[in-house]
């Protein structure tokens, strides 16, 4: 992620270079009737900044459709540092987007996919306005709801590129975004969609602080718990046979299930399709039948499914033992967008301590080498030492022996040392 100078602008109209630093441009003020209200505003600015940051560019931009014309409505930096210089050049980025527009812009909402951009400043599909911030690498995501386009988020960045986990999580962030433009929602549910896009970048933040593999299942399954308000959660990971998953962390979990559950592995079979499973009655719920739940007494459960490059690689729960919870779909979307960051962290930890033990293998294969060469040597010269003390008349042999022994001996020292 950039710094406070990750954002440059190209020179204005008068040659100045307007480069601020990290620059916050503001909202726009949509034509009446576009409804984006103080309230949304204020919503938008924090959602952007949060997707910015947790995406690791540099910026985050919103727009939103009015006719045939995209308009900008939000643009933050990732610092959440505040310059207005740049407002005017980002309000004139109203585009239109029709059969004859940009053809990025076209390719993205006509086929409402997403779609990354490496090489800006030469790419002839973005329009040259789009250009005059120094950006080098942009994600388009369309912002759709219910198979129509509700707006458009742009991450930028000068970074040359933006990772698969990076794009994973703007597409989770987005739909926060696609709620926020289209459902009339009260300020208690803003709040809420903010305070889970928040977790997710704290969430991010704290795993991300660490490549212990134990304390990164540790801090998941705390900060889990306390995004859902869950009693208790726990990790579960994937054997390498692949055939069921055992029981690696938990957070709170009580003493008798926990002691229960570290003899009862979750078999695959429980899970064939490897989906988010929750339940608000987990005792009365048929899809709840399995032994594994009859020994997991949980009013209410959620399991979301830690997948990673190669695959699913372990189960995040969250549960509550002494009340049943109305698990909300709200809360669903935070678990699986919660589990995905961890399942990187999780995939990191593992190839850091893998890394780390072939380093301490390399290390001591390299000392052995030295310790071999060294005695190889010392042992040599005790050999030669005694052979030449040997050599010569009967008068010299006695002397020459003692000095030679004295010498062997002090090599022996420095190789018991050794």
């Amino acid at each position: 992620m950039a710094g406070d100078h990750g954002l440059h602008a190209a020179p204005d109209a008068r040659g100045t270079f307007l480069d601020g630093g990290a620059i916050s441009l503001g909202e726009v003020e949509l034509p009446r009737g576009e409804g984006l209200t103080p309230r949304l505003a204020a919503m938008l600015r924090g959602l952007a900044r949060v997707t910015a940051e947790a995406c690791a560019v540099d910026r985050c931009s919103i727009f939103v459709p009015k006719g045939d014309v995209l308009v900008p409505a939000m643009s933050q930096l990732a610092t959440g540092a505040h310059r207005a210089d740049l407002w005017q050049a980002f309000k004139a980025l109203e585009t239109k987007v029709g059969p004859e527009g940009p053809a990025i812009l076209v390719e993205v909402l006509s086929g409402r996919r997403s779609r990354l951009v490496v090489t800006v400043p030469t790419d002839p599909r973005v329009p040259d306005e789009w250009k005059r911030f120094g950006i080098r690498t942009m994600l388009f995501v369309p912002l759709v709801r219910d198979d129509a386009v509700v707006g458009l988020m742009v991450l930028d960045t000068t970074a040359p590129s933006i990772g698969h986990a990076q794009r994973r999580r703007a597409g989770q962030l987005a739909h926060s975004i696609t709620l926020a433009i289209d459902s009339p929602a009260s300020t208690r549910e803003m709040r809420s969609r903010l305070r889970a896009s928040e977790t997710i970048l704290s969430v991010g933040r704290t795993i991300g602080s660490t490549l212990e593999l134990q304390e990164v299942v540790r801090r998941i399954t705390r900060e889990a718990a306390h995004a859902v308000r869950a009693d208790s959660a726990g990790i579960y990971l994937m054997t390498e046979t692949r055939d069921r998953m055992l029981p690696y962390a938990a957070y709170h979990m009580p003493k008798e299930i926990l002691d229960t559950i570290r003899k009862r592995p979750i078999l695959l079979k429980h899970f064939s399709d490897l989906q988010t499973h929750w339940s608000t009655d987990v005792p009365n719920d048929p899809s709840f039948q399995a032994p594994i739940f009859r020994q997991f007494p949980a009013k209410s459960l959620i399991l979301a499914p830690l997948r990673a490059k190669d695959g699913v690689i372990g189960v995040l729960a969250c549960a509550w033992w002494t009340r049943r919870h109305r698990v909300s779909r709200e809360e669903i979307s935070l678990m699986e967008s919660l589990a995905g960051p961890a399942a990187v962290a999780i995939e990191n930890a593992r190839l850091y301590a893998k890394a780390a033990h072939a380093a301490v293998a390399q290390e001591r294969v390299r000392v052995d080498k030295i310790l071999h060469d060294t005695l190889r040597q010392t042992v040599f010269a005790m050999a030669l030492k005694i052979e030449m003390a040997l050599m010569g008349d009967a008068r010299t042999k006695a002397s020459a022996l003692r000095t030679a022994l004295r010498s062997v001996k002090q090599d022996a020292s420095l190789m018991m040392a050794q």
